[in-house]
């Protein structure tokens, strides 16, 4: 199993990672910035299991993030899930291409980002899109926006948390499924850490 963590806003370097040898591979991403990051995945071997996940917080600034994830090899998964959390006057315009080859039949590939937006100053624009040559594959790509469901923030203040520790348990409980995905426990100290001095 190979596993990347990568800051975005400390290197902002486009990222091209070719995958030829069967495998488990993980590429973790997180940060906000003043940037564009563009992230490839190209999987060139059968058996090949590529995972894509982005913690993304921001209250200021524009960043834009591209990724592509690009099957030209039959009998292989990717799956991409991005979470990202927006307040103040933080912008994020995010496209995501998800590519298979006419070779890279019976392939699996997955994308979705989900937005919270924290404040109505913020925006997000999620693009996804898809070139499909094979006709024997499975593809699928979904992207939602939202803002604290006000009911959770009630139904904790009635237990006696105040609303700052309310809001921050929601977002902590929003973003906790795609750091707990990871299969390393310093990426998730790492995530946690990001996203508490983000709070």
């Amino acid at each position: 199993m190979n596993i990347e963590l990568q800051n975005i806003q400390q290197n902002s370097d486009d990222v091209s990672i070719v995958i030829n040898v069967p495998g488990i591979y993980w590429h973790v991403f997180y940060g906000f910035g003043d940037i564009e990051k563009r992230i490839e995945v190209h999987i060139e071997s059968e058996g090949v299991e590529a995972n894509i996940l982005g913690v993304i917080m921001g209250d200021t600034g524009t960043c834009k993030i591209n990724t592509t994830q690009h099957h030209k090899s039959p009998n292989s998964v990717s799956d991409l899930h991005i979470k990202s959390v927006l307040s103040g006057d933080a912008s994020l315009a995010y496209t995501g291409m998800i590519r298979i080859d006419k070779m890279a039949q019976q392939s699996n590939a997955y994308q979705q980002h989900d937005t919270l937006m924290l404040s109505s100053d913020a925006h997000v624009d999620t693009r996804p899109e898809l070139e499909i040559i094979a006709n024997d594959v499975s593809c699928s790509h979904g992207a939602t926006i939202g803002n604290i469901q006000e009911d959770l923030l009630f139904y904790m203040q009635a237990r006696g948390i105040d609303e700052l520790a309310s809001r921050q348990l929601a977002l902590r409980g929003f973003l906790r499924d795609i750091i707990m995905r990871v299969p390393s426990e310093n990426v998730q100290s790492e995530l946690n850490h990001y996203m508490k001095n983000c709070l």
